[in-house]
C-alpha cells in the first residue's frame, strides 16, 4: 500500500477523466509584433462519479501537479498511471483504457442503460459496483438493482460465486417469510373480528335475555362469498369449519 493512503482511499475508484483539445488564445510579444495567436492545448476533463459537475484542467499543467501530489503522499500512482495512459490513447485515436471490466462489454445491462451510465461518467462495473445513493438516485428507476448486479459481478469475479448463490436463496426465503407473516397478519385480523361479532352477539342476547345464537360455519361462508372478495386465508378457515361440522 501507498504511503500516506488509507485502506478506503485504496479501494475507491478514481473520477472519470476525458479528454478535448481548445485553441487558446496567446498574445505574441511586442518584439514579435504583438498580434494574438491561437495554440491548440488538451485539457482534462474530471468529474466525480454521480456527478455532472465537471473541474478543466490543462494536462500540461494538471499531470506534473498530480505527480508531485503522489510523491508528497496525496494522491494514489495507480490513479495518476492510469490517467496518463487514457491520454496516449486518446491521442493516438484509441479508446481509453478501463480501470475495470467495461460496462459496455457487460451482457447484464441494455443499451439504454450503458447508455445512462457512461452519461454519468460510469464506464467500469467496478464503478457502479460502488455507486452511492446520489449516483443511485440519478439513475433512476431500477438504479439500485442495477448497483446490486454490479455487486454480485464483482462478487463472482473475486471467486465468491458461492456466496451470490446463497444470498440468492436467503433473499428467496426471506421473500417467503415475509409472505407467511402476511398471511398470519391476515388471519389474525379476521379472527378478531370474528371473535369482536361474537362477544357483541351474547352481550345483546344477555340484554334481552334471549338465548345467544351464533352464525354457523355455513353462513359465514356464505356471508364471505356475498359481500365480495376476501383473503384466501379467511375463505379457508370457514371451509375447513363446515367440512369439519
Amino acid at each position: 500500500m501507498q504511503a500516506g493512503f488509507s485502506h478506503s482511499i485504496q479501494e475507491a475508484r478514481p473520477p472519470y477523466v476525458r479528454f478535448e483539445t481548445r485553441p487558446i488564445e496567446k498574445r505574441q510579444p511586442d518584439s514579435q509584433g504583438g498580434g494574438v495567436m491561437y495554440i491548440d492545448t488538451d485539457f482534462a476533463i474530471v468529474t466525480s462519479h454521480g456527478s455532472k459537475d465537471t473541474v478543466e484542467k490543462i494536462v500540461d499543467e494538471w499531470f506534473p501537479r498530480l505527480k508531485d501530489e503522489v510523491r508528497q503522499g496525496r494522491f494514489p500512482q495507480a490513479w495518476l498511471d492510469a490517467y496518463r495512459g487514457s491520454y496516449r490513447a486518446w491521442k493516438e485515436d484509441q479508446a481509453p483504457p478501463v480501470n475495470g471490466t467495461a460496462i459496455r462489454n457487460w451482457p447484464s445491462v441494455s443499451p439504454a442503460e450503458v447508455k445512462r451510465l457512461t452519461d454519468l461518467g460510469i464506464i467500469a462495473i467496478e464503478d457502479l459496483a460502488q455507486a452511492n445513493e446520489e449516483l443511485i438516485s440519478k439513475l433512476g428507476m431500477g438504479g439500485r438493482s442495477l448497483k446490486q448486479r454490479a455487486q454480485d459481478y464483482v462478487t463472482a469475479a473475486t471467486g465468491t460465486a458461492p456466496l451470490i448463490a446463497q444470498l440468492d436463496s436467503m433473499r428467496r426465503m426471506l421473500e417467503g417469510m415475509q409472505n407467511q407473516v402476511n398471511t398470519l397478519t391476515q388471519r389474525n385480523e379476521f379472527l378478531q373480528t370474528q371473535l369482536t361479532i361474537h362477544q357483541s352477539v351474547a352481550a345483546q342476547a344477555r340484554v334481552e335475555g334471549n338465548p345467544v345464537h351464533y352464525p354457523s360455519p355455513e353462513d359465514r361462508l356464505a356471508q364471505m362469498r356475498d359481500t365480495g372478495p376476501r383473503v384466501e386465508s379467511q375463505i379457508a378457515d370457514a371451509i375447513d369449519e363446515v367440512l369439519g361440522s
